[in-house]
């Protein structure tokens, strides 16, 4: 499908041109700002759409109320007006073998199903690699969404940025000594074990002053054993009772190692709150450690997600190959390949992407010497494609002349 006829009026810097093509090589020539690019920017308003409107903001010619871009297309035309307000209509009409027409229902939907976005080739091979790849992958069906792929990546990769920044405002974590308790000492407890402590020695010492006068009183009253026989077999047994007392009586703590304690607890409570924050520190730092390594699995994931959708991409053209760093021709950078390959390549992937309109726009042609001229004319004819192709000045034979809008008789 190709391009028979061109209608445009009021489109940018048209007044009003007609344009019946022949051959698979039309070429618009004249001077700056006089219409040329106006005429290719009507055929991608006609055809393109939302795509279009974006690439397009103001379609009308200065100061006019309307505008019209038509196509004839053979099978089928294509008629999208626009007004000042920046309303627009589309009309398709769909041309049978016997001549009958009727009437799309959804136009656009069939305009978008039969041509990709219009690539320039020229421009293409020359651009720099990040912007081949990138122009390349907008075009493919790649069965993801990049921007949005990009757009989740790049929300994790920001949050990823500000776990990486608070721990590093984190700092240095000191080492944690697992001997130290995690609560601190109490210094009015160790006041109470060693008042305790002391009472406990004031009792024991009571009882043994007590044994004491026993065993005095012992002492005598065997002097007077005939006299007090009875009292002194009692005296025995409670002896005996009190000595069993005495020897299950509780060893006193170390009054000298508390005292000591207490006069190292405030060291020793510095050093226990220290190793607390370090702990705390320790288990948040952690904690951010293992949030960066799952956003990190994340962004792999998705990176991964990204190269096998890239790597399973159907190319448009043998030979072709995609990495991160853009595109590659036999296996070679595709900057390192000539500058006639590179075209042949950019005309070969221009043309891949559009199989059912065979058409191509090259713009800025005044910029490409004869060789590169010649391998886009001769394109045309071998591969059956019509190429626009746009250039200042006279132009070669036959070139289409386009001055202050309208074409030249």
């Amino acid at each position: 499908m190709k391009i028979i006829k061109l209608e445009a009026e009021n489109i940018k810097g048209l007044k009003a041109i007609e344009l019946s093509p022949d051959g698979n090589f039309i070429e618009l020539a004249g001077k700056n700002g006089q219409g040329k690019s106006s005429a290719l920017d009507a055929v991608w308003l006609a055809l393109g759409g939302g795509d279009a409107s974006k690439d397009i903001e103001t379609p009308l010619r200065n100061g006019e109320e309307s505008g019209r871009a038509f196509i004839d297309l053979g099978t089928m035309t294509v008629e999208r007006k626009f007004t000042s307000k920046g309303t627009t209509s589309l009309k398709v009409t769909a041309i049978s073998d016997d001549g009958l027409k009727s009437v799309v229902t959804s136009p656009q939907g069939v305009l978008d199903a039969m041509r990709s976005r219009f690539l320039d080739p020229a421009r293409f091979a020359s651009a720099d690699a990040k912007r081949q790849r990138n122009e390349l992958l907008a075009l493919l069906d790649l069965g993801i969404d990049l921007d949005a792929l990009e757009s989740e990546r790049r929300a994790i990769y920001d949050e990823r940025t500000e776990l990486g920044r608070q721990g590093k405002a984190l700092g240095d974590v000191p080492a944690v000594d697992k001997s130290l308790p995690a609560d601190e000492v109490s210094a009015s407890s160790l006041l109470g074990k060693i008042r305790a402590a002391q009472e406990v020695e004031r009792e024991n010492a009571d009882q043994r002053l007590k044994l004491e006068a026993l065993a005095n009183e012992h002492a005598g009253i065997e002097m007077e054993m005939a006299k007090l026989q009875e009292r002194a077999t009692g005296l025995k047994a409670n002896i005996k009772a009190q000595k069993a007392h005495v020897d299950t009586l509780k060893a006193p703590a170390d009054t000298d190692a508390l005292e000591a304690d207490l006069e190292n607890v405030e060291a020793k409570n510095a050093a226990i709150r220290a190793n607390n924050e370090a702990r705390t520190k320790a288990k948040a730092k952690a904690a951010l450690v293992k949030e960066y390594e799952a956003h990190t699995k994340q962004i792999d994931a998705l990176d991964a997600k990204k190269s096998k959708a890239i790597a399973g991409a159907k190319l448009p053209v043998e030979g072709l190959g995609l990495n991160e760093g853009g595109l590659t021709l036999n296996n070679v950078p595709f900057k390192d390949a000539s500058s006639g390959q590179q075209l042949y390549a950019a005309l070969r992937i221009t043309a891949a992407l559009n199989p059912t309109l065979r058409m191509i726009q090259v713009r800025e042609g005044a910029l490409l010497d004869d060789e590169h001229f010649a391998i886009i004319r001769e394109f045309a004819e071998s591969e059956d494609f019509q190429i626009w192709f746009e250039t200042v000045g006279a132009g070669h034979e036959g070139a289409i002349i386009i001055h202050d809008g309208e074409v030249q008789s």
